[in-house]
């Protein structure tokens, strides 16, 4: 069976909930894209800071190259760009989280 018939058969048997994981995974979607934290500024339309802040938040995963030397997927800025913040992943002062 060929590479592409086997993804073929695993899409199809695959439930609803996974079929987009298995095709991302293999479009190579799934791979991060490092980039500079200037870059992902200009996609959020926001300052360097800001950045900084959505990874120590946790909205966002820093890619530690070395100590100084900090990337960010910029798919995962791109899906925060057009999505939004998930409901679970946001601080309010309501639930304690801020000072």
């Amino acid at each position: 069976m060929t590479d592409q018939a086997q993804l073929i058969d695993a899409v199809i048997q695959a439930p609803p909930s996974r079929r987009e994981a298995i095709l991302q995974a293999a479009l190579g979607k799934d791979q991060p894209r490092p980039g500079k934290i200037a870059e992902a500024a200009a996609i959020l339309h926001t300052c360097k800071k800001t950045i900084e802040r959505y990874g120590k938040a946790g909205l966002l995963t820093p890619i530690r190259i070395s100590p100084r030397c900090i990337r960010y997927d910029l798919s995962e800025v791109e899906r925060l760009a057009t999505r939004g913040v998930e409901p679970d992943r946001t601080r309010t002062k309501a639930s304690g989280d801020l000072p």
